[in-house]
């Protein structure tokens, strides 16, 4: 099926059935290089509609959602420049766990991700990124991070970056792998009282935090 015929087809079936899924009936009886096609134009939250439906549309859900963090590792690896990768500007809305775990990243050191409009993080979102020394999330959406988002392959990481978030609280052991760490900065976020003594610990511990 040529781009035209798919693209006037997936019109027809949002137009009949609406924008919003499931519509997997209207599917049921595509090839599944159709429905595969149809799938990747959906994001995440969708797809996980898809996947309840059926057993054949959770494995092209899960398919679908290794073809697009193979499409957003391939985007990454043709931005990075010797140890410095800059995806920032780029409004990224979500990064797709594991994307960085693969050897064209070993040997970074810096990655820059401010001035996106990411809202959350993933456990492995950093996996494999084991020579980071500087790690820049300023100017997002952040609201969270995983207790566990900070993990024992970040043992480099020297400079975290999260001024300019929606973060109110941290985890009491968020940092306790991050035996190298020497700046940590969290200016304008709503911080409550707990996470600012977490935060006065690192500070008695040497860290230079800001808040």
């Amino acid at each position: 099926m040529n781009k035209l015929i798919f693209f006037l087809y997936l019109s027809t079936v949002i137009l009949i059935y609406g924008a919003e899924p499931p519509y997997p009936q209207s599917l049921e009886n595509q090839p599944k290089h159709i429905v595969l096609q149809i799938m990747e134009q959906l994001p995440d939250k969708d797809l996980i509609s898809f996947a309840q439906t059926s057993k054949k549309y959770r494995d092209i859900a899960q398919q679908c959602k290794m073809q697009k963090m193979l499409q957003q590792r391939e985007f990454f690896k043709s931005k990075i420049q010797g140890t410095y990768l800059n995806l920032g500007n780029m409004n990224l809305t979500y990064i797709i766990p594991g994307v960085f775990d693969d050897p064209a990243f070993n040997n970074l050191q810096d990655l820059f991700l401010e001035n996106n409009k990411l809202t959350t993080l993933s456990t492995n979102t950093f996996n494999g990124l084991n020579n980071l020394i500087w790690l820049s999330l300023f100017n997002n959406q952040l609201t969270t991070l995983p207790v566990n988002i900070f993990n024992d392959c970040l043992y480099n990481l020297q400079w975290i970056f999260l001024s300019n978030n929606q973060l109110t609280s941290l985890a009491p052991i968020i940092f306790k792998n991050l035996k190298a760490l020497i700046r940590l900065s969290l200016f304008n976020n709503p911080l409550d009282e707990q996470t600012k003594l977490i935060l006065n610990q690192l500070t008695n511990k040497g860290v230079m935090v800001s808040y």
